[in-house]
């Protein structure tokens, strides 16, 4: 880290600058920011902004705990960041961190696979509760205005949101629709090969995520079927002109409308 610029001293009360440009690890950062001397303990209020900055580079600018808390997930492309840190000057205080971005056309990748061409806007807090201590039971990833293709198929969401990092908890509506051809890798089955036709997904999703509750999560939405073609492989049965909707509300599936052609027959 490296930088040339001025302090504004004011004294027994704080320490100033404003509009500063610190390279950090050969990547220009703009920083603004305080440290209060007339407070006991010390408190200082810090905040860093970039354009076209690496994911990896950015987040070695937060703590090591939440750090290790999205590791697992890489922007490809550069993209804009800022980041606020706040805290007292004492041992073992957790900062209050809050971090803004913008992906614009990025390759992200998840533990979930590869995610094309996102684009959103994003915030996390570790402090969602301000009666409650910054820490990973009370920080919140929120997503908006995303879009981005997962496996061949667009995916839309105006908002998804991430709280509670030790057991996470996710708040989604996502639509898509896509070829459902494209489901074939997503689904690698033995038993059905889709051929072709419309999926149109409409689904919103309350629930935990990557661990294992007994709470079952709250879906609901629906998958409906356009012009669809599929073989069953185990018999070799050829289905063509399938129509219909699956009505997802929360454990259970409802099944509306469906038609198809099997041969010369017609079912419904």
């Amino acid at each position: 880290m490296k930088g040339d610029f001025h302090l504004a001293y004011f004294p027994k009360n704080k320490i100033s600058f404003d509009d500063v440009t610190w390279m950090i690890d050969h990547h220009p950062f703009q920083v603004k920011g305080e440290i209060l001397l007339h407070t006991d303990p010390t408190y200082f209020d810090f905040t860093l902004k970039t354009e076209g900055g690496n994911y990896k580079k950015a987040a070695g600018l937060l703590t090591d705990a939440l750090r290790v808390k999205i590791d697992s997930f890489d922007i490809v492309q550069p993209f804009n960041a800022a980041v606020a840190i706040a805290s007292v000057v004492e041992y073992k205080a957790k900062p209050h961190v809050v971090v803004s971005f913008d992906v614009d056309d990025a390759d992200i990748t998840t533990t979930m696979g590869m995610l094309s061409h996102a684009s959103f806007n994003g915030s996390f807090i570790n402090q969602v509760d301000s009666l409650e201590l910054p820490g990973d039971l009370n920080s919140k990833f929120i997503f908006e205005n995303i879009s981005a293709e997962w496996s061949g198929m667009p995916m839309t969401s105006s908002l998804l949101e991430i709280e509670n990092l030790l057991n996470p908890f996710l708040k989604c509506h996502i639509q898509s629709v896509f070829d459902l051809k494209a489901l074939n890798d997503v689904m690698e089955s033995s038993t059905i090969s889709l051929i072709k036709g419309k999926g149109v997904l409409d689904v919103n999703y309350d629930g935990a995520i990557g661990t294992i509750d007994t709470v079952y999560p709250s879906i609901t939405g629906s998958l409906s079927l356009t012009d669809a073609d599929f073989k069953y492989l185990p018999r070799d049965l050829f289905f063509q002109q399938c129509f219909g909707s699956i009505q997802l509300i929360d454990e259970d599936v409802v099944i509306n409308n469906f038609t198809a052609t099997a041969g010369n027959t017609k079912l419904k």
